[in-house]
C-alpha cells in the first residue's frame, strides 16, 4: 500500500464507514465470534498463542493480529482518504450496528470501549506504517 500524506492538517476524517458493519457481519471470524459470546475487538491471549479473549485492548502488534479481520475492512476506507483516522461517531455507530445485526445485546460501555480499541490500534496500525523497522514485540 502506497503511504499518501495528508493534503491537509486534519488528523481525522469526516467520511462516512457505511457498510463497515455489514463487511464485519459478513466475515465468518467476526460472526462466530460474537455467537460465542466474545467481544468485537479482542486482546491477545498471552497463555494462549493467536487467540483473544475479552478485555482492555491496548496497542500491539499482537492486538493487531488478532483483530486484523476487524481492521481491514477500515483500513482499506482509510487509504482512500489519505489515511485519516476515521470520526469515532462513525466507530461508535458501526460497532453498534454489528452488535445489532446478530441481535447481541450489549451495554453502551462495550460499544464505546470497542470503538476506542479500534481507533487504538488503527492509530498504531498508521504509526507503523512510517517506521524503519518493526517492533520486536
Amino acid at each position: 500500500m502506497e503511504v499518501v500524506p495528508c493534503k491537509g492538517t486534519e488528523k481525522v476524517g469526516g467520511y462516512s464507514l457505511q457498510g463497515v458493519a455489514k463487511a464485519w457481519d459478513d466475515d465468518n471470524v467476526v460472526r462466530q465470534r460474537l455467537r460465542d459470546e466474545f467481544n468485537l475487538v479482542l486482546m491477545a491471549d498471552p497463555l494462549n498463542d493467536g487467540m483473544g479473549k475479552n478485555g482492555h485492548v491496548e496497542k500491539s502488534a499482537k492486538n493487531l493480529k488478532v483483530n486484523d479481520c476487524i481492521l481491514m475492512p477500515l483500513l482499506k476506507i482509510m487509504h482512500q482518504y489519505d489515511l485519516r483516522l476515521p470520526a469515532i461517531d462513525e466507530v461508535l455507530a458501526q460497532v453498534s450496528k454489528v452488535y445489532s445485526f446478530g441481535k447481541i445485546t450489549v451495554s453502551e460501555g462495550q460499544v464505546y470501549q470497542d470503538s476506542w480499541a479500534i481507533r487504538r490500534l488503527l492509530h498504531y496500525t498508521k504509526s507503523m506504517l512510517y517506521r524503519t523497522s518493526y517492533p520486536k514485540d
